[in-house]
């Protein structure tokens, strides 16, 4: 290195997501559900060997656990399988198939939980590192393995459930029915109240709008409709428009009468009575 250069170390200093799109959501949609259930993100954020021993601890103790747990329901499934038919309970199909899927689940959990231990109990973090990847470098497969324990103990556990709750249904339905309703009820307590509460905002919202569009009609008054004029139709003949006469032409004058003369029966011209009385007053 000549003393005329100089290097400078800077972080890295570029921002993680360009606008509105962040680079954590270009993943797949398979990587978020396995994020979803095993540690494969908080694996691949490991930096150092500190990050990968926690990790490494954390399912170490998860596999002591699952192990003994299935250990205990491969016993109480051996245990059943040892039942005579004279048996104070029946034993029906549906009872026997969910034993068997039981004993199944425990018999590979407890292998693999030991394959799991065998492996990585005395590993440190640079051991566990080379083993947990895969051919392509990436923690997926051990991600997808290192669950199987947990989900065998799942099946198991649930198929034990479904056997002592057939065989309990046969000796008393209903407190299988109260029990079975009351435990589903406090696990989804949270979920009813949300559609409870749901629900009656929705019915106040609709009281609220009829109210409102009641007292809209109410304030603008009943309203009648427009009276429509109905438009000659062209196809129609026309009527002709009113002839108006006026009367200075078409009507005459109208014709002062005449006095009228008495004349007598004979046709002789009778005197007026004025003439009689002006003769009986020379008289």
């Amino acid at each position: 290195m000549d003393g005329n250069e100089e290097y400078v170390i800077t972080p890295r200093i570029l921002p993680r997501h360009v606008g509105q799109i962040s680079l954590a959501d270009s993943r797949s949609l398979a990587v978020r559900i396995l994020e979803s259930f095993s540690p494969y993100k908080e694996l691949n954020d490991a930096n150092d060997e500190q990050g990968i021993e926690k990790v490494l601890g954390r399912l170490l103790t998860e596999w002591y656990v699952i192990g003994a747990s299935l250990l205990a329901v491969a016993g109480l499934n051996a245990t059943i399988f040892g039942l005579s038919p004279d048996s104070l309970f029946t034993v029906g199909s549906l009872a026997q198939r969910c034993i068997a899927l039981g004993s199944i689940s425990s018999g590979i959990g407890i292998v693999a939980d030991a394959w799991l231990l065998v492996l990585y109990s005395g590993a440190n973090a640079e051991k566990f590192e080379s083993l947990a990847r895969d051919v392509y470098g990436t923690y997926f497969f051990f991600c997808l393995t290192c669950r199987v324990p947990t989900l065998c103990m799942f099946l198991a556990s649930c198929s034990l459930t479904v056997f002592l709750l057939t065989v309990a249904w046969s000796a008393w339905p209903t407190a299988v029915l109260v029990m079975s309703f009351v435990a589903g009820t406090l696990f989804s307590l949270q979920y009813l109240v949300f559609g409870f509460h749901r629900m009656i905002n929705l019915l106040i919202w609709i009281a609220k709008s009829s109210f409102r569009s009641l007292a809209r009609v109410t304030r603008r008054g009943p309203s009648f409709p427009e009276p429509q004029i109905a438009e000659a139709d062209s196809s129609s003949p026309s009527r002709p428009p009113p002839i108006r006469v006026s009367c200075e032409v078409a009507c005459p004058a109208p014709e002062v009468a005449a006095p009228s003369v008495a004349h007598s029966p004979v046709g002789r011209r009778m005197p007026s009575p004025s003439n009689n009385e002006s003769t009986n007053t020379n008289t």
